[in-house]
């Protein structure tokens, strides 16, 4: 095949893969019935402090790769719908960290049981093996991207020793 005709597959596929993630979201905030939206931002806010517990606003700004200042104005909406609150560190009385309520709990898991079912639903005609083939492709992908990222960024990955 030749190259323009690759390079225009691999596009189309980067692209699907949006689509697809836009889309599920949005089918997924349908389900909220009048709830406000939670923007991308918010919600990728909302799985860290799940997943990893309290964070300090700059750590949600490395992960989101945004500003301090972009990341806190996104924490300010959390926190003004009770989904974040900020508590004293403990290590440093300076600082605030921020964790999810109770109610952003059970908002996220309302948000991920309807991501569930919005995906099984849309995958239902998909035999596994197709799936797993394609979750494979997926994977070998992010990690090769993610491993370059990260090896460009090292005094290695620049040619130095």
């Amino acid at each position: 095949m030749e190259r323009r005709g690759r390079d225009k597959l691999i596009e189309e596929l980067a692209q699907s893969a949006f689509d697809l993630a836009r889309a599920v979201k949005h089918e997924t905030e349908q389900r909220f019935h009048g709830e406000k939206q939670l923007t991308l931002s918010r919600l990728m806010a909302l799985r860290l402090l799940a997943k990893t517990g309290p964070q300090k606003v700059r750590d949600v700004a490395g992960f989101l790769g945004v500003s301090d200042a972009a990341a806190s104005k996104t924490i300010e909406t959390l926190v003004d719908r009770k989904l974040v609150q900020r508590v004293k560190s403990q290590s440093d009385r300076r600082t605030r960290e921020l964790s999810l309520t109770r109610v952003g709990r059970r908002l996220l898991s309302e948000y991920e049981i309807a991501r569930r079912r919005v995906l099984a639903e849309s995958f239902r005609e998909y035999s596994p093996e197709d799936l797993h083939r394609a979750s494979e492709m997926l994977d070998r992908v992010s990690w090769s991207i993610a491993n370059r990222g990260a090896a460009a960024s090292s005094p290695l990955g620049r040619g130095g020793q």
